[in-house]
């Protein structure tokens, strides 16, 4: 639903998913399903 160009996306994600995940959080998961289904 955030695309990468809406501002503030990894915070919107972090604050849809919840439990006390950070910006910053979610963003590494990300980088580590992305890198997941690329290998």
């Amino acid at each position: 639903v955030y695309g990468k160009d809406t501002p503030d996306r990894w915070s919107n994600v972090a604050r849809a998913v919840g439990g006390n995940k950070t910006a910053e959080d979610v963003k590494q998961h990300y980088q580590l399903l992305l890198h997941d289904i690329m290998f």
